[in-house]
């Protein structure tokens, strides 16, 4: 008898307690309770980067100051072609030339990119299909690219490259940048304060 009194005196205690538990959460006002998210990093960036589907923006040379040939004195336009729930296309501009491509795709549950470069008659470009696979799961606000084994292969001086992509925190800009040992090499600077659509 003594058990079956204890075991009862829990249940009760174990039931008494989840019903105060949930009476206080449902009294909260509605913000002060977290919200309940399951959504990784990469998830996020990848979704704040499909909002801005069918868009383009205007950028500009952050690093180096003056832009290297084939991009002084052309405009940059970053294009958000396509997407779908596994791929993002971006097309970046340079002037007339919209052969360079950035492909955002989940692998598992990181991001890879890979650089798509085109000729002119819609071909795959000398070289093209380089990148790598974003460290860990990255951040909401930021994607690091380190050069993987089959970009190092392709082209043995990439291979401390790293590349970023970066929303700035108030979603004005998006940067795109290359750095080799830690050093900026190339930096170019989004406005997501208007579109081209």
């Amino acid at each position: 008898m003594p058990s079956s009194f204890l075991l009862l005196a829990i249940v009760f205690l174990t039931w008494s307690g989840v019903a105060c538990r949930s009476d206080r959460q449902e009294a909260l006002p509605e913000k002060d309770i977290p919200p309940q998210t399951d959504s990784k990093p990469s998830d996020v960036f990848f979704a704040k980067l499909t909002a801005l589907c069918g868009k383009g923006f205007w950028g500009s040379f952050v690093h180096p100051g003056q832009p290297p040939f084939p991009f002084a004195g052309s405009g940059l336009l970053m294009e958000v072609a396509s997407c779908d729930d596994q791929r993002i296309r971006i097309t970046f501009h340079v002037g007339e030339d919209a052969s360079r491509n950035w492909v955002l795709a989940f692998e598992e549950n990181r991001l890879r990119l890979t650089h798509d470069h085109r000729n002119r008659d819609g071909s795959a470009a000398d070289v093209t299909g380089y990148g790598g696979v974003a460290v860990d799961l990255g951040s909401a606000w930021r994607q690091d690219f380190p050069a993987d084994a089959a970009t190092i292969e392709q082209i043995p001086k990439a291979a401390d490259s790293v590349w970023s992509m970066i929303f700035s925190e108030d979603m004005s800009k998006f940067s795109y940048l290359l750095t080799k040992s830690g050093e900026v090499i190339f930096h170019v600077d989004f406005s997501l304060s208007s579109s081209e659509t």
